[in-house]
Parts: structure tokens; sequence; C-alpha cells
């Protein structure tokens, strides 16, 4: 079983620092495509039929604690709406996964009284990410 603690996501090759949580990526989620006909349907078959269509990978969310001269996190508020960029999540096993996203939201948390100074991001991935494992 291989452990979280020390998982790093970097865009580009800046490591985006004080990171508490990287959400679950989808390595694909296919939507589904009826192709039921009135030919199909016939004598005791009354079954749709379906096909796969597009995949969709969907969004990462992000979470961490707000460090001022971290230069990730200043990327990733400057390029909010922006172009798509190249992400790594290197994973402690020595697997990675990487995906191209663009910076969908980036929100500060809320204050509290003996909170933390929080933020959370979401990256709205594009195309398909790739997940290659640890070599032994």
């Amino acid at each position: 079983m291989s452990k979280t603690k020390g998982t790093v996501l970097k865009k580009g090759t800046a490591t985006i620092g004080e990171l508490t949580r990287i959400g679950e990526i989808s390595l694909g989620e296919v939507e589904e495509r009826e192709i039921t006909s009135v030919q199909t349907l016939t004598g005791e078959n009354f079954f749709k039929t379906f096909e796969a269509g597009l995949a969709d990978a969907g969004e990462i969310e992000i979470e961490g604690l707000i460090k001022d001269d971290d230069t990730g996190q200043a990327d990733l508020i400057s390029d909010i709406g922006g172009a798509n960029d190249d992400f790594t999540i290197e994973h402690p096993s020595g697997a990675e996964t990487a995906f191209n996203a663009f910076v969908k939201s980036f929100k500060i948390g809320e204050a509290t009284l003996d909170g933390d100074f929080m933020f959370t991001c979401t990256l709205r991935i594009s195309g398909a990410p790739v997940f290659t494992p640890a070599t032994a």
C-alpha cells in the first residue's frame, strides 16, 4: 500500500507549496450515448442499447495553507482563467500523474479566531491525464 505523505503537485516546474489536500483525479469518465433504434426493439427485446461517448477527466480540487512567498501559489492566482498549463502530481512511490489544466478558481478560506489561513483551488483538466507507475 502506498502512502500519500510527501506527494508534490507542480505547475510546470514550480512546486505548489503548503498543500494539505490534493483531491481525486479521474483518469476519465465516459459519457454514454443511447443508440436504441426501432429495429433493435423486436419481440421480447425491449432493452435500450448504448455505446461509449466522449471521456471527461473533470476537475481536481486542491487545498493548502496560504504562504505569501510561495511562487507556486502565486502562479495559480495570476493564472485564474488563463491558458492551460502542464501539471504533475509526484507520488512518494515514484509514480506520477501528468495532466493539462487551467486554473478555474482560487478561493481564500474564511477567517476564524483559531483557524489557519487556507485556500482552495480548482483545476479544470483538459484532455487525458497520464498515470505512470513507479518503476521497480
